[in-house]
């Protein structure tokens, strides 16, 4: 008698407790669909180029996130989706302090701990480099890298991949080519082999490695990989997405860079654009596409043209980018050189 009791007992406990997780699991779906709304808008509005939306939607998912526990994965997500936002819009003094608490967010993470360390310093390294950082870029990139060979292990990863372009990428920077493609090309057979030939993430490391060839002079190889890049950006985004749009820009700086004018100028054109309807004004790759037209107009003797561009893109970088980086100093050299027959090769993406 005593043990059907109890058996009842236990039952009845057991019910208690079930519904109890019912109960609770129904809480925590409540409380994660704003979050997920938010984050799946805000996605969507990045993807399609409309970055005060999505500014608007992943703040929104950032609020919702930070009343979840502080380890919660979508904390980290929240932050990460928000950085990357205002470093695509070269806000870099708005990205820098959320990459950092990212950090502090994965260092203290019990889920995929060392994954959440090694992508944070990638992403620092990222933004370094935008800013024109190397030195700090590339103690960023090689941090991310050992961490993860010594404490993830897995060679084979995608993210692994995306690791060793980054680090490809600060090598280019600092001019050494060898060591970039090698690294280009090791995270292109990752990518490739994990994900397929035709995945978008394929296509930022051609990409990379298609600027690498440039850098070279291997004219040919670029021009092979930019157009990889190009056709798998299309038939993934369309042809008014910023990737693709990257993409045409990337194949006029080649053109011009091999004397084909006539080729380079429509695509620099319509590259410019595009850019203009989605970042307005003042963004440095609006200043990029000025540039690069400007370079068209001097080189084929149409110097009234060019000053004008050339003189809208000096003013965005000194702007945007400060007096000392790179690509203000490349403005400011072409204006210099617009009364002389001086080449001035375009900027590197």
């Amino acid at each position: 008698m005593e043990r059907k009791e109890l058996a009842k007992k236990y039952k009845y406990l057991q019910r208690i407790i079930w519904a109890a997780s019912m109960i609770w699991a129904l809480v925590v779906l409540v409380q994660s669909i704003p979050y997920y709304q938010s984050i799946s808008a805000g996605k969507q509005s990045f993807k399609a180029g409309l970055y005060d939306q999505a500014e608007q939607h992943f703040k929104s998912a950032l609020k919702t996130a930070e009343s979840f526990h502080s380890q919660d994965s979508r904390l980290a997500n929240s932050l990460n989706n928000l950085a990357e936002l205002y470093r695509t819009q070269a806000r870099y003094a708005d990205a820098e302090p959320i990459y950092k608490r990212l950090l502090s967010v994965a260092e203290k993470s019990w889920w995929q701990k060392d994954i959440g360390i090694a992508i944070s310093h990638h992403n620092l390294a990222s933004l370094y480099r935008d800013e024109c950082k190397d030195d700090e870029a590339l103690q960023e990139s090689n941090l991310a890298l050992s961490i993860w060979n010594e404490k993830v292990k897995r060679p084979n990863d995608a993210i692994k991949a995306s690791l060793l372009n980054g680090l490809a990428k600060t090598y280019r920077d600092k001019g050494d080519y060898v060591q970039s493609e090698k690294l280009a090309l090791e995270a292109l057979a990752i990518k490739e082999n994990a994900l397929g030939k035709d995945h978008i993430e394929v296509a930022a490391v051609l990409d990379n490695l298609g600027g690498i060839y440039r850098d070279e002079h291997k004219y040919g190889d670029a021009e092979v990989a930019y157009q990889r890049a190009f056709a798998i950006d299309k038939a993934s985004w369309g042809l008014d997405h910023p990737d693709t749009i990257g993409d045409l820009n990337n194949l006029g700086e080649l053109f011009c860079d091999e004397g084909k004018y006539t080729d380079a100028e429509p695509l620099l054109r319509d590259a410019l654009a595009k850019r203009q309807k989605i970042f307005g004004p003042n963004h440095p790759l609006i200043a990029t596409s000025l540039y690069d037209l400007g370079i068209v107009y001097k080189d084929t003797k149409r110097k009234d043209q060019a000053r004008p561009l050339l003189e809208q893109s000096l003013a965005i970088r000194q702007k945007m980018l400060g007096p000392n980086h790179r690509d203000t100093k490349e403005s400011q050299q072409a204006l210099e050189s617009l009364s002389k027959n001086t080449r001035v090769l375009g900027t590197k993406h």
